[in-house]
């Protein structure tokens, strides 16, 4: 068998769905990207790769089947590529019951527990093992939901995925993480009461959890979520002193008219979970705007307490201010403590009949990064033109950062985007940064130029080509903070449906 023989299987599926779409509904996907180029002074410059992921499922009745292909050739070393069947699924549903098998993404509660999670479209790779994979921690093994009238009823058992480990490895190597437990919940009207149980496998270590939650619409315009978990001794009391590990979180929303308000409290005492299978809600706000995003928080589960505030108003002529306030203090040591500090203000508006704007001002304190001081500001204008409109965005943050002696330094980013109809989009991205940790010996800047073209052909198809150098690092989507690696070349992205 060669290694183009998964290529072989899903070309035979595609060739048969007219007549499997006769006994029921078949779909797929597949994303495809090579990359012509390099991170950024690593040697030979010129180098490239070919990633490819299949996605395919097929629905009759109460069945539904999926599986996933991906595929890697890098022009650097043949021991980085790959091919495998990276998820298979295989899921029975009624009214009352659903039992799933194979590559799954459950939760538990708020994930103060458990939460895997996929971020679509995303790649993985590391700089270490330069392989690349798509973005997603999964549970292989099974999951049985069954609803009782008023009672339901959840069961998972499986291996959880550690994603920072490539698909070259074995699966012991890159599943380490073996979970078993049950969420029962109890739901009358507009209360739900809920309670956890988990066991945890790991490296000859087993460990118990328990956890319950009260979700309720207190009034009309006030609602309520709040999870307390905790590591049940050996002796199977619960324990609760300094060496017990536990998470709490509270969130509380009230909206009315043109007002909302939304408050969130965490404290998180060792309890991150064996590779990470824990992911409880960071309560950072996460940052549509490149630099902000770039300097989210990532929560220190050890120990870290916060809140996080949010008000938002919107007025008469249909204008948003938005108001954000976080707060996250960790205790290192008895001597020794940090508090991550961010205001963060944006105001939406229109202007005339096709201009929309957004214009922001934040400013944080992170010791972690030893970033004493970030102040940022930028606007972002969405202009409407006939059949067209075009985006321009402009962002800048000025840094104070203290390791031996105190740099400061500033970034810089600008984007324009011309759009055609949805179908044709160009655009022009341009970074500037004076960060001493990123310039070269003799460098007095570091630029960061590129330019995007998007074009859909159909509702089917979507083709989007880069060109120039890619600043990396930090990035957070629906609350997975992850890093992304510089690039310079040329990468073409191919996104297609079945």
């Amino acid at each position: 068998m060669n290694k183009y023989k998964y290529i072989k299987l899903p070309v035979i599926i595609i060739l048969f769905s007219a007549n499997a779409n006769s006994q029921g509904n078949f779909r797929g996907s597949n994303l495809l990207e090579y990359q012509l180029g390099n991170i950024p002074g690593l040697k030979p410059e010129h180098q490239s790769s070919l990633y490819d992921q299949l996605n395919l499922s097929y629905n009759y009745k109460s069945i539904t089947l999926q599986t996933r292909i991906e595929q890697y050739y890098p022009s650097f070393d043949d021991n980085k590529s790959y091919t495998s069947i990276s998820q298979y699924r295989a899921k029975f549903k009624t009214q009352e019951l659903s039992v799933t098998i194979g590559n799954i993404y459950p939760s538990f509660g708020k994930g103060l527990l458990l939460r895997t999670y996929e971020i679509p479209g995303s790649i993985w790779e590391d700089r270490g093992y330069r392989i690349r994979y798509g973005f997603y921690k999964d549970l292989e093994g099974a999951e049985i939901r069954y609803q009782l009238g008023k009672f339901k009823i959840k069961g998972v058992y499986g291996k959880v995925l550690d994603v920072t480990l490539p698909p070259t490895l074995s699966k012991n190597e890159r599943r380490p993480d073996l979970v078993q437990g049950a969420e029962l919940k109890f739901q009358h009207k507009k209360l739900a009461l809920g309670s956890i149980f988990m066991n945890h496998k790991i490296a000859g270590n087993s460990d118990n959890y328990v956890s319950a939650f009260v979700k309720s619409r207190i009034t009309k315009n006030l609602s309520l979520y709040t999870e307390f978990a905790l590591k049940a001794g050996s002796d199977a009391e619960l324990k609760f002193d300094n060496d017990s590990s536990y998470g709490f979180y509270l969130s509380l929303n009230y909206v009315k008219k043109s007002l909302g308000v939304s408050l969130e409290l965490k404290d998180y005492k060792n309890f991150s979970i064996g590779s990470g299978i824990s992911d409880p809600p960071t309560l950072i706000k996460e940052h549509s705007y490149k630099l902000l995003n770039r300097s989210t928080h990532v929560p220190i589960l050890t120990n870290e307490r916060g809140y996080q505030l949010e008000v938002y108003y919107r007025l008469p002529n249909n204008n948003l201010i938005t108001f954000n306030h976080s707060i996250a203090h960790n205790e290192i040591s008895e001597s020794q403590s940090h508090l991550f500090n961010e205001f963060f203000a944006e105001y939406q508006t229109q202007i005339g009949g096709q201009v929309f704007a957004n214009f922001f001002l934040d400013y944080s304190s992170d010791p972690f990064t030893n970033e004493d001081n970030r102040y940022s500001g930028g606007f972002a204008f969405d202009i409407g033109h006939n059949k067209a409109s075009s985006i321009i965005e402009s962002q800048i943050q000025f840094v104070e950062r203290k390791v031996i002696e105190t740099d400061k330094f500033y970034n810089f980013y600008f984007s324009y985007q011309f759009n055609i109809r949805n179908k044709l989009t160009t655009s022009a991205l341009l970074e500037i940064s004076k960060d001493p940790f990123l310039l070269n010996e003799n460098e007095e800047y570091a630029f960061y130029p590129g330019g995007t073209l998007s074009y859909r052909p159909n509702n089917k198809h979507h083709i989007i080509l880069f060109y120039g150098k890619r600043r990396g690092g930090p990035a957070c989507n629906s609350g997975v903070c992850y890093d992304v690696l510089d690039f310079q070349g040329l990468e073409i992205r191919i996104l297609s449906h079945i």
